[in-house]
């Protein structure tokens, strides 16, 4: 959190993802859903952040500076350089993944690192739906692998949108189409009613009061989450991507894929294969469960937490083993 200072007044100006509070995190959700320059999109998320608004007043020159006027709250007018404007919008970089080809000319893509459950529940028609905690931290490992393959079948609906389109500078929206039924699918598994006999007073139900996951349940939810406030649905698939990031910090050996440099109309990039990532999961399982059939089960029913760590511990005895075949 940096904090700006004009005229001997403070403002608090969040510069990561888990720095923003409910009602940025869904403005930044609003914007990210309009195509739009670059630029103009990190100067209202700078004034969203700061709770200024331009004024509709003269623009001002002081000598070669061109200024304008804007306002926070009905109390504070402020005179601002556009220099100073465009230095400060700079810092909302950290909304962005930034990537640049071989000629130099940059691309600009909205990447979550956002963690922390700002959206705990949906209101809809029919009632409210309850989502996980931060972090996904009281996940199943079941509810996992089915969140997973919505999710790699998101991301590569995006991917294949992405690349019928002209290359620009301008940050794509969120879709109709298959990336928007994969994005349902996504949020009827995670989000879902509370379960019939919730106590609060029950340390499993504080945990977690969201009814079983159940597939059946979560293709009739599916029809309900289809009219959800777009910029609702973008706030859930940015959190579920900065929970994904968050993990991979945790957990680097279980998420590590291996990837291949691919040259593409003169782009040289790194392209992951999530698919590959949900067929390691099986593996990985049952490589925990040393192939026992019986044992799967309680593994794909073990908080997703403890699981990666079994994973994360299976993966590094298994570099040190072939450290030592390699000797």
């Amino acid at each position: 959190m940096k904090i700006v200072c004009i005229n001997g007044d403070h403002y608090q100006l969040p510069t990561q993802w888990n720095e923003l509070n409910r009602e940025q995190f869904l403005a930044i959700c609003r914007l990210s859903l309009e195509a739009q320059a670059v630029t103009e999109i990190k100067a209202k998320v700078l004034f969203l952040l700061l709770g200024f608004r331009i004024e509709r007043m003269k623009e001002q020159r002081i000598g070669d500076e061109e200024c304008f006027y804007v306002s926070a709250g009905k109390k504070h007018v402020y005179l601002l350089a556009a220099t100073d404007v465009a230095y400060l919008a700079n810092k909302m970089d950290f909304i962005f993944r930034i990537t640049e080809d071989d000629e130099g000319n940059k691309s600009y893509q909205f990447r979550s690192r956002l963690f922390r459950q700002l959206l705990p529940d949906i209101k809809l028609k029919d009632g409210i739906l309850y989502g996980p905690a931060d972090g996904l931290n009281n996940l199943l490992f079941s509810e996992f692998v089915v969140a997973e393959n919505h999710y790699a079948g998101f991301i590569k609906s995006q991917e294949t949108e992405a690349g019928s389109e002209k290359k620009t500078e301008k940050p794509q929206p969120l879709k109709e189409g298959a990336i928007t039924h994969y994005c349902d699918k996504l949020i009827a598994t995670l989000y879902r009613p509370r379960r019939r006999d919730y106590d609060e007073n029950i340390p499993e139900h504080a945990a977690d009061g969201r009814e079983v996951m159940n597939v059946g349940t979560a293709e009739k939810r599916e029809k309900l989450v289809r009219s959800l406030n777009p910029e609702v649905k973008q706030g859930i698939l940015f959190w579920y991507e900065g929970c994904k990031d968050f993990l991979r910090g945790k957990f680097p050996h279980v998420f590590e894929v291996q990837g291949e440099s691919e040259k593409v109309k003169g782009n040289s990039r790194l392209r992951s294969n999530e698919q590959s990532v949900f067929e390691g999961y099986v593996k990985m399982i049952t490589s925990l469960a040393k192939n026992d059939a019986t044992k799967v089960d309680a593994w794909m029913n073990t908080n997703l937490y403890g699981v990666l760590i079994a994973m994360e511990n299976m993966r590094l005895e298994q570099i040190e083993m072939d450290k030592l075949y390699k000797k």
